[in-house]
Order: C-alpha cells, then sequence, then structure tokens
C-alpha cells in the first residue's frame, strides 16, 4: 500500500494527481523488482503548472539508494538522472499535457554500455538519445515515486497521471 503525502484529485483533467511544488509526493510502495535488466522503460502524462528549480514527476528506487528519475531543469526542459548522471533534451513548460517515455537498455549487459531514449508525446525521434557508460544502473528493488525523487525533496509543480514501469522498451 502507498503513502499520499499531500497532492490533489483533480477531476477537470480526467482524475489526475495534482502536485503544489512545496511538500507534495506519492511513494507507492509498488515493488518494481520484477523490472530487471537489461531494459526498462518507464512512462507518464505530465502538465507542468511552474518550471522553476529542479524538480522530479517521477523515480524508481533502484539497490544503494540509487535512483532512475525523469526530471524538469528551469525553464522545464525534460532530463533523466540516472545516479549523479544528469542528460537533458526537449520542454514540457506550456501549460498542456504531455506523454513522457524514457527506456533503459544496456547494450552488452555486463558492461556499463546502456543506451538511454527519452521520448515526448509519441514522436519516434527521442529528445534524449545517448549512450551512457559512465554508470551502470543496479537492479530496481522497491519503490516508485511520485512528485518527487525519493518522497523527500525536488518536488513537482504540477499534474501526474497514468504512470507506468515495464521490464522491455515500449
Amino acid at each position: 500500500m502507498g503513502v499520499t503525502h499531500g497532492p490533489l484529485w483533480t477531476l477537470e483533467d480526467e482524475y489526475s494527481m495534482q502536485f503544489d511544488g512545496t511538500d507534495d509526493s506519492i511513494t507507492t510502495g509498488l515493488d518494481c523488482s520484477s523490472a530487471t535488466h537489461p531494459d526498462i522503460s518507464v512512462s507518464c502524462w505530465l502538465k507542468v503548472n511552474s518550471h522553476s528549480g529542479i524538480q522530479f514527476p517521477v523515480g524508481v528506487e533502484c539497490t544503494n539508494s540509487h535512483y532512475i528519475s525523469l526530471g524538469l531543469l528551469n525553464g522545464g526542459t525534460i532530463y533523466y538522472k540516472a545516479n549523479d548522471v544528469w542528460v537533458s533534451g526537449g520542454s514540457v513548460a506550456d501549460g498542456n499535457w504531455h506523454n513522457v517515455i524514457w527506456t533503459f537498455s544496456y547494450n552488452n549487459p555486463t558492461s556499463d554500455d546502456m543506451t538511454v531514449k527519452v521520448y515526448k508525446d509519441g514522436n519516434t525521434t527521442p529528445v534524449i538519445d545517448t549512450v551512457d557508460n559512465t554508470y551502470q544502473l543496479p537492479a530496481l528493488t522497491g519503490n516508485l515515486f511520485i512528485g518527487s525523487e525519493e518522497g523527500t525533496s525536488w518536488y513537482f509543480n504540477g499534474e501526474v497521471d497514468e504512470v507506468g514501469v515495464w521490464d522491455r522498451i515500449l
């Protein structure tokens, strides 16, 4: 069972969750450990209300207190974060709903050679397409966080809907 810390259900946008950017988050309690190497996809719909500072609409907990997260930088630029590796591209700061999918695929599961792609609004050309050979994604071990990275910091200001995690590339 998950724990909700303040977000509100909104009825005007098909029952999405509204986050205030201050202290709202959801710790889902969802066991993401079945989504293991070599391929992982995470998807969500989001609508940004304010885009100042660093914000995390969605994050997944991995081993040793590491996370893979979808984030927004100043100005609403999309980025992914895996541990301390940050890569950015594309923007969602226009007040409209956007579907964002990010994928992690190991080119060689015994090495740190991982391809990361982030797609926006159904486009087949990713806004982020990079080979990351500096960080090997640890196994997913637990919580799916919505509205912040770990339920304790970098709170999202906007709405989130239809979050999903898959153990394959979408």
